[in-house]
């Protein structure tokens, strides 16, 4: 077939605000943080995604559908999305780097699904080959739907990337299938995993086929009202509780809330219904305003692996599930193609520093400082009829896939590449005992491997997230050594970003080219940043989150953001971290680890000292950390008085040393010791009585390292959340 026109995981076909990049026309380099993660992907990741395909048994329960194996069917009902996953990875791959390495397995693989695939277009190796009786018979449990929303991800990627049509051709009719049993007349059926809504959308935009996209809000339209038998999990598991015009909370299994909300969004684009607006809108506030953890995962309950409540967030039991985060930058990124580019029309005000926290003096030129001229946002793009003031600004969306794509995805896979977390959490006691998808360690591999393959096609497909454009200007979304071809409606050549980031705040922005007249790049100014500079002037977002700089042919334009360390406190309402800080610089969050402690001090008893603010360290001399910057902060080691589980803190008991009595909390202070006077202790036997012990606490300076590079030297204690003194 002939290439298409776009190369890119979301290619909408209706009018928005922004327009994404072909992935061809945004080269990431290895010298920058991104580009090396796709470099690790290609050379590791996928390779052992492709192996364990084998291992784990996937590729057989395929093989005995056709009598190929004679092997027993392993692994769970959805095993299929595994091979589905790692093929659209693969795609992606391809388009990145024209590589031909995976041509032979892919011909092998897609030859087998099609041996595999009935007449009608049914493709499920479980059901085929153990329950044939099953067959759209249990919707809420058998992940059909599920499986072929990944077959036909994977089958558009493949199209778009190589140009190869055997696999669409498998997906088009598997979905040809779905639309007989489940479309207008049809069944009314839906599945009980969301996944195939924006698989659909997007098999609307590759091949223009409408009844797809009718599909597709179909399916959309039914959600909510009772289909699925539910069981002991409730209809909110399924997301099958409200309509969802009505669901304005994110709950119940949290990857399948937010791949819902990204199928939802995909629909929104595509058709303009703008009644799906304020409920999204509603979601994505209960999302990423209380129920987000600070590393940019979802999930606080390991039953369901669902949302929980409003504010709970507990550091320890977070379930935080990778595939969320990835669920979550899905829609994130629709969300931003959803959103203006009008920076004095209908937007919120984003969430941002306040104008004093932002703006920094002028500085006067030094010599030989480059030149630039920045001005506001320039004229206002059409409106569209799905955009509301109450969706977020795209500068907000960015925010977020910054978060995660720097901290909950960073973490949730080695230095190697080929060992992985399934879920991501913010503290490890001393004496947790690995769970099934809650280990100790990353593995490499689970029987729920729905991870590793989800973050191969994530890293493979990165470059389509680092930029957009509008209708006047280019806008850089995130920073990263890359080379971005400038589309053609504004203008000519390539622009080159340079950076450290996010170990240095320095971005230099040249451009090999030239921009058309009234046209310009947009450069994200992200909330964390308190002083923020465009060559040698502060600078303020405009309303949309952006700033406006035109760059002329060969001379450098310099970015540079506050990457000062910070101390940074929950919401009040956070019962499970109140009292305690974590410390962010830039988008990276960071923990501490008992290895970092000095000897004989217990990171459960480290108290942080919030007066004293964090400072950078050098980067620690070990290949396991990627060499990013630390962090030092200051704090305390002070051991429990005793050992009594409860004590009391009334009364104002006598000091036994000094025969004067104390208040219920006090300490003393000599040199870099502290005296910590409780006002319980217990008698031999346990027993907990009045009477004050004071215990000696020393200062400790501790280094803080990039929670994405936890877990790699030790698996001994950790913790982001830390208690203050």
């Amino acid at each position: 077939m002939t290439m298409p026109p776009m190369v890119a995981p979301a290619v909408p076909r209706g009018v928005t605000a922004r327009r994404p990049l072909d992935v061809r026309s945004v080269r990431l380099l290895p010298s920058g943080r991104w580009g090396r993660w796709q470099e690790r992907n290609a050379e590791h990741t996928i390779p052992h995604c492709v192996e364990q395909l084998e291992v784990s048994g996937v590729l057989d329960n395929l093989r005995r559908v056709v009598g190929e194996s004679d092997a027993d069917y392993r692994g769970f009902v959805f095993a299929d999305s595994d091979l589905h996953k790692t093929i659209e990875a693969v795609a992606w791959e391809i388009a990145r780097s024209s590589t031909t390495r995976w041509d032979p397995w892919l011909d092998d693989v897609i030859g087998l699904l099609a041996r595999v695939q009935e007449d009608d277009g049914y493709l499920h190796s479980w059901i085929q080959g153990v329950h044939p009786e099953k067959r759209f018979a249990e919707l809420e449990w058998t992940h059909e739907m599920y499986i072929t929303g990944h077959l036909i991800q994977a089958a558009v990627a493949l199209s778009r990337a190589a140009g190869r049509d055997d696999l669409l051709t498998i997906a088009r009719k598997a979905a040809d299938l779905v639309w007989r049993t489940f479309g207008p007349g049809g069944r009314e059926g839906i599945g009980g995993h969301p996944e195939i809504e924006t698989a659909l959308v997007e098999l609307f935009r590759h091949t223009g086929e409408e009844r797809y996209l009718t599909l597709a809000a179909l399916l959309v339209d039914r959600r909510g009202h009772g289909l699925l038998p539910t069981g002991q999990f409730g209809a909110d598991y399924f997301q099958d509780h409200l309509p969802v015009r009505e669901s304005t909370d994110a709950t119940g299994h949290a990857v399948r809330q937010l791949y819902l909300n990204a199928g939802v969004t995909d629909v929104l684009l595509e058709n303009g219904d703008a009644t799906l607006t304020p409920a999204l809108a509603a979601q994505w506030r209960s999302a990423h305003e209380r129920k987000m953890y600070l590393t940019g995962a979802f999930g606080s309950r390991h039953r369901d692996e669902a949302f929980g409540d409003d504010y709970e967030l507990p550091p320890d039991r977070a379930y935080a599930e990778t595939c969320a985060s990835i669920a979550d930058l899905h829609w994130a990124w629709r969300m931003m193609l959803l959103g203006s580019t009008n920076p004095d029309g209908d937007e919120p005000t984003p969430t941002k520093p306040s104008a004093s926290q932002q703006t920094g003096s002028l500085r006067e030129p030094s010599p030989g400082a480059e030149a630039t001229t920045s001005e506001p946002s320039g004229a206002a793009s059409p409106s569209f009829p799905h955009q509301s003031a109450s969706i977020p600004t795209p500068s907000a969306c960015a925010d977020i896939i910054e978060r995660e794509l720097h901290n909950a995805l960073a973490a949730a896979v080695d230095v190697t590449g080929t060992r992985f977390f399934y879920s991501n959490p913010l503290q490890l006691r001393a004496d947790h005992h690995s769970e099934e998808n809650a280990p100790r360690n990353r593995r490499g591999w689970y029987e729920c491997a729905c991870c590793p393959p989800n973050l191969a096609r994530l890293h493979a497909q990165l470059g389509a997230y680092l930029a957009s454009s509008t209708d006047t200007a280019l806008e850089l979304h995130h920073y990263t050594d890359a080379d971005i071809d400038l589309p053609a409606h504004l203008g000519d050549g390539t622009l080159r970003m340079r950076t450290r980031y996010p170990d240095d705040g320095v971005v230099i922005l040249t451009l090999d080219g030239t921009l058309k007249p009234g046209a310009a790049i947009a450069v994200r100014i992200p909330a964390w940043s308190a002083h923020t500079t465009v060559g040698y002037g502060s600078t303020e977002p405009t309303l949309d989150g952006y700033h406006r700089v035109t760059l002329t042919r060969g001379v450098p334009v310099r970015l540079t953001l506050d990457l000062t360390p910070r101390w940074t406190a929950p919401h009040p309402r956070i019962d499970a971290s109140r009292g305690c800080l974590a410390v962010e610089r830039g988008p990276v969050v960071y923990c501490v680890e008992q290895i970092d402690l000095p000897e004989g001090a217990d990171l459960d008893d480290l108290r942080v000292d919030p007066a004293v603010p964090p400072h950078d360290s050098d980067p620690a001399d070990d290949p396991r950390l990627a060499g990013a910057p630390t962090i030092t902060v200051s704090g305390f080691v002070d051991p429990p008085s005793s050992s009594a589980l409860y004590r009391s803190t009334t009364g104002t008991p006598h000091h036994p040393q000094s025969g004067t009595a104390r208040s219920a909390h006090s300490e003393e202070r000599a040199g870099d010791e502290f005296i910590a006077h409780s006002s319980a202790g217990e008698d031999e036997n346990g027993a907990i009585h009045g009477a004050t012990h004071p215990t000696a606490g020393r200062h400790v300076d501790v280094v803080a390292i990039p929670f994405a590079d936890w877990g790699n030297r030790d698996s001994a204690a950790m913790r982001v959340w830390i208690p203050e003194r």
